[in-house]
């Protein structure tokens, strides 16, 4: 669990934060798994669930995969950005010879549109009265031209929700009161002495998951519920439940 206290955060509010979920709509396991983190929401009085990218692996299986995840969590809001996996990356298959396949973002958010999961890239929504800002992911590090409006516009932002820590280099620290995020996987993999030498980021990390600042901007990088290859090492994967409480202004 984390615990975070602002003056940004008018009321106490506690919220699920997933990201990296890698779904296919034969992730049985991963669907097992996600159906005892949706009790556990429940039972700890969430009241939505954030969804911080690389949700699904292919596009074809985005109105399964949107379904699924619908039934598990009923009637709870469920908000998101979309990951690398989503939006940008070639799905190369194993077998020589066969043409890749590359995601169409549009077919992704009808199917997500459609079982009512909310995606929010260089957008902005509220959850029981609580303003959260989303970043479009890129590769080169820095929101783009509209995210950066976005979190320049109106009052500081409680929450801003993008998939991975370079999105959040040159915004102004004092515009964000927390921001979450995952696409390290917290490394994967942690070795003795090295630590974790892939983050697939390109900002240096002072760590690879939990609280940290990046760029100056205070950001919880989630080490992810699943991955696309399946080997972890010291980094487990992780469903985070979050509790924002009020705090007096300094």
């Amino acid at each position: 669990m984390l615990r975070h206290a602002s003056p940004l955060i008018d009321a106490p509010a506690r919220l699920l934060l997933l990201t990296d979920l890698h779904l296919h709509g034969r992730s049985a396991i991963s669907f097992r798994r996600l159906a005892r983190a949706a009790g556990w929401a429940r039972d700890f009085g969430v009241v939505a669930v954030l969804l911080g990218g690389d949700i699904i692996e292919l596009d074809d299986e985005a109105d399964v995969v949107a379904r699924r995840l619908r039934e598990l969590f009923g009637e709870l809001p469920l908000v998101g950005v979309l990951g690398n996996h989503e939006r940008e990356e070639a799905k190369w298959p194993l077998t020589l010879g066969m043409r890749p396949h590359v995601n169409d973002v549009g077919v992704i958010r009808e199917a997500f549109d459609r079982a009512s999961i909310e995606t929010i890239d260089d957008r902005a929504t509220t959850i029981a009265g609580l303003r959260v800002a989303g970043l479009t992911w890129r590769r080169r590090p820095g929101p783009t031209d509209d995210g950066r409006r976005l979190v320049g516009e109106g009052d500081p932002w409680p929450l801003v929700l993008t998939h991975s820590p370079d999105q959040l280099v040159g915004l102004d620290p004092a515009r964000v009161g927390l921001a979450l995020c995952g696409h390290t996987h917290g490394g994967q993999v942690r070795l003795p002495l090295l630590g974790t030498p892939i983050t697939h980021t390109r900002t240096r990390l002072a760590r690879a998951s939990g609280l940290t600042r990046v760029a100056g901007v205070q950001t919880f990088i989630s080490r992810g519920f699943g991955q696309t290859i399946p080997l972890r090492f010291a980094s487990p994967p992780e469903a985070v439940l979050l509790e924002l409480l009020p705090a007096p202004t300094p």
